[in-house]
């Protein structure tokens, strides 16, 4: 199915409806039925509709009509659409449900306006169905939205609105918003400069499982900022964040055991964490890795591979 207008797709759902009213019989499952019309051409909706109720003698017409108006069936009709990779069947069941008012229908009806997937990319689409799941309180939406605001991307860039929204999920408990919000405020972006404000939105979002946020706060205790510098600390922070695959935290880590600094002086452990970040293609671990080879830290003086690691770096 190519990708088509929504209101096109719309047209033709509303006009299942009115060759509905046609006939007396109606469906034994209009779930069914919804994901037989909907694995078509909307070309072939007619004949198909038909054709169904033909074979599903003595239902109950009020049965269709229902599911039509009932929207979390049609979302997680959609849902089932989407997983099978069916997308443009997957937008119309949720731009129904969206209408309909369901806030998941509406952020992941955003989602694909997004991202072009099985409509056509509409920024400000995909802002307009935010803002209607954004105001019925759902979080992801919220969060969305503030960075709709932060980018300038289907709406006019405004970091206080950024902040408003962030704000909103935060306080729903949105990790990634919890953390987001309090970079904002240690930076004094679209807020007043807080670093309080922000140890203790990071710490909620770390607590809620957030890995930016245990980033963050080893480098808030590292380098004092809203607490008292405390390196100790800051090592415990930089390793789950590595141990979990986060490349700034395992150059942070190799940083501090380079250094002595909050843990015993190691340049092998350094060398160790250098090159796990390095092998996820981050610069600043490959040119680590360059000056160790180079000057013998942590590992034997090696000119072949500091210059092998120095091939690997991106040219400006």
């Amino acid at each position: 199915m190519a990708k088509i207008e929504i209101e096109t797709l719309d047209k033709q759902l509303e006009e299942c409806g009115k060759w509905q009213s046609m006939v007396d019989q109606d469906l034994k499952d209009p779930v069914l039925l919804f994901k037989l019309l909907l694995a078509h051409s909307p070309q072939k909706i007619e004949k198909l509709f038909i054709q169904a109720l033909e074979e599903a003698p003595g239902t109950q017409q009020k049965e269709w009509y229902q599911f039509l108006r009932d929207s979390k069936q049609l979302y997680e009709v959609g849902l089932e659409h989407f997983q099978g990779k069916r997308f443009c069947e997957a937008v119309l069941c949720w731009n129904k449900s969206a209408q309909l008012g369901n806030f998941k229908a509406q952020y992941d009806l955003a989602r694909c306006y997004r991202d072009g997937t099985g409509v056509v990319k509409d920024e400000k689409k995909k802002v307009e169905w935010l803002s209607k799941s954004s105001e019925a309180g759902y979080a992801p939406a919220q969060y969305d939205l503030a960075h709709c605001y932060c980018s300038g991307f289907g709406v006019v860039k405004d970091e206080k609105k950024k902040v408003e929204w962030l704000s909103k999920a935060a306080k729903a408990g949105y990790a990634p918003a919890q953390n987001d919000l309090g970079f904002a405020y240690q930076h004094g972006i679209g807020v007043a400069k807080d670093e309080k404000k922000a140890i203790e939105l990071y710490t909620q979002a770390y607590e809620g499982g957030n890995t930016s946020a245990t980033y963050n706060l080893g480098f808030c205790y590292k380098n004092g900022k809203g607490v008292e510098k405390d390196p100790k600390t800051a090592v415990k922070f930089y390793m789950k964040t590595a141990e979990k695959g986060d490349a700034y935290a395992q150059i942070a880590l190799a940083n501090m055991y380079c250094d002595g600094n909050g843990v015993e002086k190691d340049e092998k452990k350094a060398v160790e964490w250098y090159l796990k970040a390095a092998l996820q293609d981050d610069e600043d671990a490959k040119r680590a890795l360059v000056e160790c080879y180079r000057g013998g830290i942590g590992v034997a003086k090696d000119e072949r591979k500091a210059a092998e690691w120095q091939s690997k770096l991106k040219k400006k």
